[in-house]
């Protein structure tokens, strides 16, 4: 489920316009250009602001420069984050590119395939997955999307040990599983 972003009222929104050259500030001190990470540091500016108007504890200990700055430095390690996660997948061939490579074409797409074949597979990989539990599950997805080890630990809350532990059970559980012993 998507959050629902919240706009700006009309004292925020004046606020922000007053404020905006923070943004640009902000982006020559990282030596980010412009045109390029903007739109990464826009949205933390302007959770900077929400923050500032809608949370008096923090208006009262902490400036808006300080505020927005730590709001667009999270905003920034986040993209930075996703886009390491994306170089981490496999590499996809974009047809429309052209592709330096020692291979043909033909040798790079793979053969044909039993879809009916890959259908049980995925079948038998979700049955395989109900058998675990909830944490389990929440880390091979995670893992299957990028996640490092480190990060997936903080996300949910877990000590090394715990992770290891869980990463031991989930070993021994898709070992034992029929679709392993099936292979």
């Amino acid at each position: 489920m998507k959050k629902q972003i919240e706009t700006l009222t009309e004292q925020e929104s004046a606020f922000a316009a007053e404020n905006h050259s923070l943004i640009f500030r902000f982006l020559r001190r990282k030596g980010l250009p412009e045109d390029e990470y903007y739109d990464v540091v826009v949205f933390g500016f302007l959770n900077g602001v929400k923050k500032y108007f809608r949370r008096e504890e923090l208006r009262k200990q902490y400036s808006f420069t300080t505020l927005a700055w730590h709001a667009m430095n999270s905003c920034f390690a986040n993209y930075q984050r996703s886009k390491a996660r994306l170089k981490n997948r496999a590499t996809v061939l974009c047809i429309h590119e052209p592709y330096h490579s020692a291979l043909a074409l033909e040798e790079l797409i793979s053969d044909a395939r039993d879809y009916a074949e890959e259908t049980l597979e995925a079948m038998r990989v979700r049955e395989m997955l109900e058998s675990f539990e909830q944490t389990e599950r929440e880390i091979v997805r995670l893992l299957m999307q990028g996640y490092a080890k480190s990060e997936i630990r903080a996300r949910l809350g877990l000590s090394a040990g715990q992770m290891s532990e869980l990463i031991s059970q989930i070993q021994t559980k898709a070992l034992n599983s029929p679709l392993m012993r099936a292979a």
